[in-house]
């Protein structure tokens, strides 16, 4: 989060509203770790319950790696570097797309087992080492 707030410019950034979500979502994971250990022995509506907040968490974590992509894509697009641009568009959009078709199998809705488990681990492993690729450049430092 500390990184986000160096990249911010002006009061409006998508920088910074990435910040105030990745902040969100931080707390928000621990909101769901406290409500599990709470919830862990309380029957079937508890384990309802629970189901629901974890779903809730996975879409705001899923929504929190598609703003910050979205910043930085915007960032490095400006200074010209858009086949790096598109790299980061189609490993957000797989991250994205992978987590809640994964949240969907997860929850038995779909049936494909551990596959898309692992293209979504794949792909948010890649879009990790994009995001620290691109560090590198001047526009983002």
């Amino acid at each position: 989060m500390s990184g986000l707030s160096r990249l911010r410019r002006e009061d409006d950034d998508p920088f910074g509203r990435a910040r105030t979500l990745a902040l969100a979502m931080a707390c928000a994971s621990a909101a769901v770790l406290v409500l599990a250990a709470v919830l862990v022995n309380g029957g079937p509506m508890a384990a309802s319950v629970l189901r629901v907040v974890e779903g809730a968490e996975a879409a705001g974590a899923y929504v929190t790696v598609w703003v910050i992509a979205d910043a930085v894509i915007r960032r490095i697009r400006l200074f010209g570097y858009h086949r790096r641009a598109a790299v980061l568009d189609v490993l957000r959009w797989a991250v994205a797309g992978l987590g809640t078709i994964g949240l969907l199998n997860t929850n038995g809705y779909l049936n494909f087992g551990f596959i898309v488990l692992i293209a979504w681990l794949i792909a948010l492993v890649a879009i990790i080492v994009e995001f620290y690729r691109l560090s590198r450049l001047s526009c983002l430092s």
